[in-house]
């Protein structure tokens, strides 16, 4: 229910009242007469505010003196037209007759400048048009007009005022309609200011429950408003008026005249209750024009414990780089080398590239650059360029805008450039990116900011990019399949993993420390034992598929049953097998003596790679073999012509 008071010296408006509280629904409105002077209307006014009510209503110079005073809206009631026509009519009003209308300057009659000609036309008479500010104006205008002996057409107090000294006066009432205008304009200002509460409320409720300090002040670094965070780190006492809270005492050692003036950003400072803060500033217009600021500030400790929170989420949803240099095996010459040259180049903060054939280990290397690296507590994000669809991988690397394509995310979606900020990105199968993303890349690189898919919006990046191939990528740069800048920007560092058949004195204690692996794994104890025959098999076999093809042999120890017993040449025939190809009787082995089983030759390859355009995918379709097995046999194949030549 709205409730309403009419707060005027107009005796007849109580005939409107019972037609007005039935006439608007959820509406009361009540009259408070005219039994009281001016002296008094502040005091009524706060009186009926305390009352509850949540609107007045008002002739315009008592709504002008009670506005300041009053917390709820003053809606104003002046007389219109019709109630000028109508008084005229009830006095009598003859053919050129003196006469003055007097409205308070508030009043939007005094706006129309035909008034007085159309009041000419319907009574023969010219009326002068008058206004007043205040009741001074008004009583000195209201002693003129009865000098030069007019009619005055005027409010209560010109009533008043002729029948004091016998001058000649009409009232000029707020009628009906105007009245019934007022309601519906109380009636806005209600709703406005409740749903303005209800919506000030929940934001009150959601700025006062959050763990960061939010403070208003004006212009003189008065509080206007504070949350309780602030008050709890500042030691103000949550009973004290904002009125009397004195900012300055409570965070001594700031320059307030600059916090108005320039925003702050990150300022570390001391309060009187002896707690180091992060201090950050927004100024903002106040509603009359005059500055303000907002003051934002967390605890240095809470900030210290939201950023373990932050690690420790990045680390439970695994992007995290979980390997160091101590968890590399190998202490062959090469293996050492690689691994140096890995700690010195992870001190500085440039790009590498990383070469090396498949399964060599080159993203463990890339999460040992990031620990051994000062981003060692940032976020580490991996993608295989070739894993994913053009326009996947750059959502993926970039994100995307709200509404940026069909299925998009509502709200959007951040990239891996930007979720790995003050990280590492490790970029596998670099080599394998199309021209148009190697573009986009090179953007990144270059401008250190990405702009997420159908946003205008550009966000600044803070991340060191660890790539990857096992291509020879100046090669492909020599070819045109890849940008010269672009492989220039990632080639700060060039770090080769040597692949495991350059290093076989690591063969063993990698094969060890797999199988113990693997042993806890499944709960299993390894104790199998390998010939010395077994051992050179091994030794002299080329692991074409590096470390990686090392851990699946440990594997299959365990799961053909091998972990037990004595392992010969024929059981390390099998081990090694990688298809079906490779078993049976009479199949070439993959051990030592055997050369590895073609099911095409070196002509049908050329032939079908001629056919399908250079399509490696669709040219293995046409052979008839993996994708995988046709690249082993082109490497074999260059690795004999390095050979011969």
């Amino acid at each position: 229910m709205r409730k309403i008071a009419i707060l005027t010296y107009q005796d007849r408006l109580e005939k409107y009242t019972n037609q007005l509280q039935t006439e608007f629904e959820n509406t009361e409105v009540i009259q408070y007469g005219s039994d009281f002077s001016y002296e008094i209307l502040t005091e009524r006014a706060k009186m009926i505010e305390q009352l509850g009510y949540e609107a007045i209503i008002a002739r315009g110079y008592t709504a002008a003196l009670i506005k300041a005073d009053v917390d709820i809206p003053v809606a104003t009631a002046e007389p219109d037209l019709l109630d000028v026509l109508e008084a005229m009519i009830d006095y009598g009003i003859k053919e050129r007759d003196p006469v003055t209308i007097l409205f308070q300057n508030s009043n939007v009659l005094l706006k129309c400048e035909k008034l007085s000609s159309y009041i000419h036309s319907l009574f023969g008479v010219y009326p002068e048009i008058e206004s007043y500010y205040d009741m001074k104006e008004y009583y000195d205008k209201i002693n003129q007009v009865y000098m030069r002996d007019r009619i005055l057409f005027s409010g209560h107090n010109g009533i008043q005022r002729a029948k004091e000294i016998g001058g000649r006066c009409a009232p000029l009432y707020v009628g009906e309609n105007a009245i019934r205008t007022a309601v519906i304009e109380a009636i806005g200002l209600i709703d406005t200011r409740r749903k303005d509460a209800a919506r000030n409320g929940k934001m009150e409720a959601v700025l006062s429950t959050r763990n960061e300090g939010i403070i208003n002040i004006d212009e003189m670094c008065r509080v206007e408003w504070i949350n309780d965070y602030a008050r709890r780190v500042l030691g103000i006492p949550y009973n004290e008026d904002v009125s009397r809270i004195d900012l300055p005492a409570a965070i001594p050692g700031i320059r307030w005249e600059k916090v108005l003036s320039n925003e702050q950003t990150n300022v570390i400072v001391n309060t009187t209750a002896s707690e180091d803060i992060i201090m950050d500033t927004k100024n903002v217009c106040g509603a009359d024009g005059g500055r303000e600021a907002f003051i934002f500030f967390r605890k240095t400790d809470s900030v210290v414990e939201e950023e373990k929170k932050i690690r420790a989420e990045i680390r439970r949803k695994g992007q995290y780089a979980k390997y160091t240099l101590e968890d590399i095996l190998g202490n062959s010459e090469k293996m050492r080398i690689c691994k140096e040259k890995t700690k010195q180049c992870a001190k500085f903060d440039e790009n590498v590239l990383i070469y090396g054939e498949s399964g060599v280990g080159k993203e463990l290397f890339a999460q040992c650059i990031h620990n051994e690296s000062g981003r060692s507590a940032g976020p580490f994000y991996a993608i295989n360029c070739a894993a994913l669809p053009e326009s996947l991988l750059e959502s993926e690397l970039y994100g995307y805008s709200e509404g940026a394509f069909t299925g998009a995310k509502r709200g959007g979606k951040p990239g891996i450039f930007e979720r790995a900020h003050t990280g590492t990105v490790f970029l596998d199968e670099v080599g394998e990116l199309s021209p148009a993303s190697q573009s986009a890349l090179l953007r990144v690189i270059q401008e250190k900011e990405v702009r997420r898919i159908g946003s205008d919006t550009i966000i600044p990046v803070d991340v060191r990019i660890v790539a990857a191939s096992n291509r020879d990528i100046y090669e492909e740069v020599e070819k045109k399949r890849f940008r010269q800048d672009l492989f220039y920007r990632l080639n700060t560092v060039f770090l080769t993993i040597p692949p495991l058949r350059e290093r076989r004195m690591d063969i063993f204690p990698l094969l060890e420390s797999f199988v113990v692996q693997r042993g806890r794994q499944y709960n299993l104890k390894c104790t199998a034992v390998f010939t010395e025959e077994a051992k050179r098999h091994l030794l002299n076999y080329s692991w074409m598929g590096n470390v990686r093809e090392l851990q699946n042999f440990a594997s299959r120890i365990f799961a053909l049953g091998y972990y037990m017993g004595t392992i010969g040449p024929a059981e390390v025939k099998t081990l090694l097998s990688n298809s079906p190809r490779d078993e049976g009787p009479g199949t070439a082995g993959a051990y030592p003596g055997a050369k590895a089983a073609r099911s095409v030759s070196v002509p049908e390859i050329q032939e079908a790679l001629r056919l399908c355009g250079g399509n490696r995918t669709e040219a293995a379709k046409r052979l008839g073999i993996s994708r995988t097995h046709l690249w082993r046999l082109l490497k074999k194949e260059e690795q004999d012509i390095e050979l011969h030549l």
